[in-house]
């Protein structure tokens, strides 16, 4: 009866903090909207668009740290962009810079990954060149 009053008030405290984290992290993502907007009206590299908005994404609103980012690393097939490590998973992120557009069919509700892959071929066989020579899922 203790053990499971302690793991139901634990289970609690814990969703407690989760959606605490998640409503303050919103609330830093719409106070960085605007911010944001400015560079979709004119094109910037990839490097601004890594350290004025990717980094940003990271960092202030998903609360990821320094050490949990790595930027910049060397495979076989060229340099990717970050690799972000938690103890759960890990997982490439490539950055482009602005208005080139990753293209999702938008008249549907459902689509094929064929479909997907056939209109972003050469960023999604960049993405995945990097994830199998790191060897990871993602």
């Amino acid at each position: 009866m203790i053990r499971r009053y302690f793991t139901d008030t634990l289970h609690k405290y814990i969703t407690i903090i989760i959606m605490a984290e998640i409503d303050n992290s919103y609330e830093i993502f719409k106070s960085k909207i605007v911010e944001f907007k400015k560079y979709g009206t004119e094109p910037i590299s990839e490097s601004d668009t890594r350290s004025k908005i990717i980094d940003i994404l990271f960092k202030d609103v998903l609360g990821w740290t320094e050490n949990d980012i790595e930027r910049e690393r060397f495979v076989q097939v060229g340099f990717y962009d970050y690799e972000i490590s938690t103890s759960i998973f890990r997982f490439v992120v490539e950055a482009k810079k602005t208005f080139v557009e990753f293209k999702i069919p938008e008249k549907t509700r459902r689509t094929k990954i064929k479909t997907i892959y056939k209109a972003n071929k050469e960023v999604i066989d960049q993405i995945r060149s990097y994830i199998f020579n790191r060897g990871l899922l993602y």
